[in-house]
């Protein structure tokens, strides 16, 4: 794994679509994973063909030295409790945005980070036909639906295995 820390020009305007040409850059060179940090706009994560943008919740800024180690640190703490690749990004996020709300060192506990990292905006997209779409809606077909024979649909169900987080199933308390 490598990290690098970098603002780019296209973060520090803001502008969606030149965000957008660097994750398509990194994807058509073949890097596998790429976290794109993007300051109080939060970050992008290109892996394959899709990307998941994870927003940056709004604090008033104090002090912004460090937030980039916070944001690493973060992610990395998430990748060593394998935690998937977008519950990293949100703790990495999460604890990158308490630390500018103080000036210096303060520490927040795992809790508290988690707790900021649930209430995240997460967008994903997919790279399709030289451009980013949006993934907008998500359903669910009952297993014995006849739409599940459908080749428009075996094709969403394996894009929506593949880029989706797993969700844990409960079982039920007696």
């Amino acid at each position: 794994m490598t990290i690098c820390q970098a603002v780019t020009d296209a973060a520090q305007i803001g502008k969606k679509q030149a965000m957008l040409s660097v994750a398509r850059k990194l994807f058509n060179s073949g890097i596998k994973t790429a976290i794109i940090t993007m300051a109080s706009q939060g970050c992008m994560v290109v892996q394959g063909d899709e990307i998941i943008r994870v927003h940056a919740p709004k604090v008033k800024a104090v002090d912004g030295s460090g937030a980039g180690a916070t944001f690493s640190s973060g992610y990395i703490y998430g990748y060593l409790q394998g935690w998937s690749l977008e519950e990293s990004v949100r703790f990495a996020i999460a604890a990158a945005s308490l630390k500018v709300t103080h000036s210096g060192l303060k520490m927040f506990s795992v809790q508290e980070i988690k707790g900021l990292a649930r209430t995240l905006r997460v967008d994903r997209m997919v790279y399709r036909d030289n451009e980013f779409v949006k993934i907008t809606k998500l359903f669910r077909l009952p297993d014995n639906s006849p739409l599940l024979d459908n080749p428009l649909v075996k094709e969403t169900r394996k894009l929506a295995e593949r880029f989706l987080p797993k969700r844990k199933t409960e079982r039920k308390k007696n």
